[in-house]
């Protein structure tokens, strides 16, 4: 009886290039899947922070006209805390405003404008994160922390417009924002009605 020597057995050439191959075909798609949710995951975010700071500026308006009428001031003094209506100022303009509600100054009763009030022309303000506070983080146009804050691409614009014979105010609120490269934006409207007398 004839033997033979053992032969070593093991891959070929052809058979390694192929296991990497498939190997760096699932590293690709992992992060493929993991570069794809981190982007919706960051999209998410920045939706959900553009709902909120629409919903931000409707509330401080909406508080302002209610706060006002609790004052015994008529539906006007409310009113010229965002400009001229005729003369279509400051919130009224085409170019609309800014509002930072973190500025939390209450209305003067003499019907001046609200200090944390600002026209955007030429262009509304980028808001910047306050990170850093006994209130938590927050969004605002207050320059005074250069330390705490986080520079942002959102800005948020206010348009009001009077309808139904000054009776009602129209607010129209756009806040923009980049996901990377790419503006994304969203508006939210809301209506407030002269419910004093």
């Amino acid at each position: 009886m004839k033997k033979f020597p053992n032969k070593q057995k093991g891959f070929t050439l052809l058979e390694t290039l192929v296991a990497i191959f498939i190997l760096l075909l699932a590293l690709n798609s992992l992060f493929t899947l993991t570069t794809n949710n981190f982007f919706a995951a960051k999209y998410a975010k920045n939706e959900s922070t553009g709902i909120y700071l629409a919903q931000e500026a409707i509330d401080y308006i909406r508080n302002d006209r209610d706060t006002t009428a609790f004052q015994n001031h008529d539906w006007n003094t409310f009113l010229s805390h965002y400009g001229d209506s005729v003369m279509n100022t400051t919130c009224y303009s085409t170019d609309g405003c800014t509002i930072d509600a973190s500025n939390w100054n209450l209305p003067s009763v003499s019907g001046a404008p609200l200090p944390s009030i600002a026209n955007c022309s030429p262009d509304c303000l980028e808001f910047k994160l306050e990170a850093s506070s006994n209130f938590g983080p927050y969004y605002t146009y207050d320059n005074s922390r250069p330390a705490t804050q986080k520079a942002t691409t959102i800005k948020r614009k206010i348009e009001l417009t009077l309808a139904n014979s000054g009776e009602e105010l129209q607010i129209k609120v756009t806040v923009e924002w980049l996901n990377g490269q790419v503006p994304r934006s969203m508006v939210s409207r809301a209506s407030l009605l002269k419910w004093q007398n």
